[in-house]
């Protein structure tokens, strides 16, 4: 990174931090811009998915949407698929994590929400959100 010095980095999933992401790439940030998309395992454990989602750089997270990075449209879909909930092409059995949410026991929620694991499943509703949305084309 510090020998080709790119405009950003975009990092794809599975980050599993250590610590907080900022703090993680830390001695790279005044050099160039970081974005992120969560992996599968970034929800192994609430240390892995606080380090990445409650950093000072958790508004940098891809997920659903477009940011604009290094003058780039970029669009990002992270997480995983999971066949209980939505495995395309198949139609999604749960489209919206509210409707997840409804038939999820209260024992098994994490945080109040949704268990820890499904913080890293792709959603219905995600995709459909993210298909409306426009990025460059490069």
């Amino acid at each position: 990174m510090k020998a080709h010095r790119p405009a950003a980095i975009v990092l794809l999933g599975d980050v599993q931090a250590t610590r907080p992401l900022n703090d993680e790439v830390a001695d790279i940030l005044a050099l160039t811009q970081v974005a992120w998309i969560p992996g599968n395992h970034d929800a192994d454990s609430p240390s892995d998915f606080d380090h990445l989602f409650n950093s000072a750089l958790a508004e940098r997270n891809l997920h659903g949407r477009v940011i604009t990075v290094a003058g780039t449209r970029i669009a990002g879909l992270g997480g995983v698929f999971r066949e209980k909930v939505w495995m395309p092409p198949a139609e999604p059995i749960y489209g919206s994590a509210a409707e997840l949410l409804r038939d999820t026991k209260r024992t098994a929620r994490g945080r109040g929400g949704l268990p820890l694991k499904h913080r890293s499943t792709i959603l219905h509703n995600d995709y459909l959100h993210l298909a409306r949305l426009q990025a460059d084309m490069r």
